[in-house]
């Protein structure tokens, strides 16, 4: 029935950004996200973008926004607080970045990533070896 279906999709936007204003958290309802989300803090314009999202993926504060060009999001990705990501990227796995990043690439496996624009470190170059040797 097209009046009903125009009735229900008006009432669902209407409840998505009343919820979106108050809480903080504009979840599109298109977007795959895998297991494990964590947001650490529920208010401060939180902006997903409609895309394939990996799994453990942990946001730390507010103001982390994503442009709708957003390729993907890899697993176990950890975005600081104030991340801005523009343009069609995609994100690798096990990618961590800064406090107020703006990311305008793509960004490889296994990166730190910092700064506006963006700078990538890839962590092969770290050594991650504890001290004194592996227990």
């Amino acid at each position: 029935v097209p009046l009903l279906r125009q009735l229900l999709i008006t009432s669902h936007f209407l409840i998505e950004y009343v919820f979106a204003w108050r809480v903080g958290i504009l979840i599109p309802v298109n977007a795959r996200i895998g297991a494990g989300l964590v947001v650490h803090t529920w208010c401060g314009g939180i902006v997903l973008p409609s895309c394939e999202i990996g799994r453990r993926l942990t946001i730390i504060g507010g103001g982390v926004q994503f442009d709708y060009d957003t390729q993907s999001i890899g697993d176990e990705v950890w975005l600081g607080p104030g991340t801005k990501c523009v343009g069609k990227i995609r994100i690798g796995h096990r990618v961590r970045t800064a406090p107020n990043s703006v990311i305008q690439t793509d960004i490889p496996d296994d990166s730190l990533a910092f700064g506006n624009p963006a700078r990538i470190v890839l962590a092969r170059k770290w050594n991650f070896a504890p001290a004194g040797g592996s227990r």
